[in-house]
């Protein structure tokens, strides 16, 4: 018979299939899905035992590092600020002695980004408290500059802002309460002997290079109308708060006054005129 006639092609075809058959038995057994055996059941991945250093928080050593453009001081006024806030701890026992001695408090120093109104924030690290603060610091300053640490306002800051600035928390009061000295020695007399007085915003700027060089053009003015007793005030814009730009050093702490205006920043809500709210 010649080759390619049908008998011929079914005997190939019935060789092909023993021979297919034969490979794959072979190649089943040898995955496990022979005769004889199981399929193991899936196994769950079980997740490593936690330690308790994983559970800790991370030393201030560690925190991170966010890049930022600058810093911005931010002062408040404490007698508008109490206007506003009457409930508030600090504000119960607000003297004629505070305000003269310290018209500008500490509010916060603030890691800022190039862009108006972005900002670095809540970077992670560790919480503080005033006890963790008191073994770095001395308090008395941080009272006398901040007090608003009787409302929680430095666990704030430190939670919101200085985890940013890739500073300790020693390190970074330290500067914030420098700085807001360094302002409130400029700025201290002409505040008070201005208090419930209106002010032009160009002649505190002017008061405030006079003394220290720079600060003038490194301010910025933020007023609102609030509801106050000071019948010389009412109706009028009310400086708030006092912020004042400083650039960012080599080692992350603010080590310089720079103008505002570089980076867009600018007076808000006071005009040419304004009113110091008195005590």
């Amino acid at each position: 018979m010649a080759i390619g006639t049908p008998r011929r092609k079914r005997r190939q075809a019935g060789i092909a299939t023993l021979i297919g058959g034969a490979i794959a038995a072979v190649l089943l057994n040898w995955m496990g899905f022979g005769p004889g055996h199981k399929t193991a059941p899936a196994q769950t991945p079980t997740a490593a035992p936690v330690t308790p250093q994983q559970n800790q928080p991370k030393p201030e050593a560690e925190v991170s590092q966010t890049d930022f453009a600058f810093y911005t001081l931010a002062l408040t006024l404490t007698p508008a600020f109490c206007e506003t806030s009457p409930r508030k701890k600090q504000c119960r026992n607000l003297t004629e002695a505070l305000n003269a001695t310290t018209p500008l408090t500490l509010h916060g120093l603030w890691p800022e980004n190039a862009r108006p109104g972005s900002y670095p924030e809540s970077c992670g690290g560790k919480n503080i408290t005033v006890t963790d603060l008191e073994r770095d610091i001395d308090v008395r300053r941080l009272r006398q500059f901040m007090p608003g640490i009787a409302d929680g306002l430095a666990g704030h800051e430190w939670r919101k802002h200085g985890t940013c600035s890739g500073l300790s928390a020693k390190a970074y009061f330290g500067a914030a309460i420098d700085w807001t000295e360094r302002v409130n020695a400029a700025l201290s007399s002409v505040l008070t002997l201005a208090s419930g007085k209106q002010m032009a915003a160009a002649g505190l700027k002017s008061a405030a290079n006079s003394v220290l060089p720079g600060l003038g053009q490194a301010m910025t003015l933020h007023c609102r109308n609030i509801k106050t007793d000071d019948a010389s005030a009412r109706g009028k814009p009310v400086l708030l708060e006092l912020r004042v730009c400083l650039q960012k050093g080599s080692n992350n702490k603010p080590d310089a006054l720079i103008e505002c205006a570089a980076l867009d920043r600018i007076d808000q809500g006071c005009g040419e005129r304004f009113v110091l709210d008195s005590v």
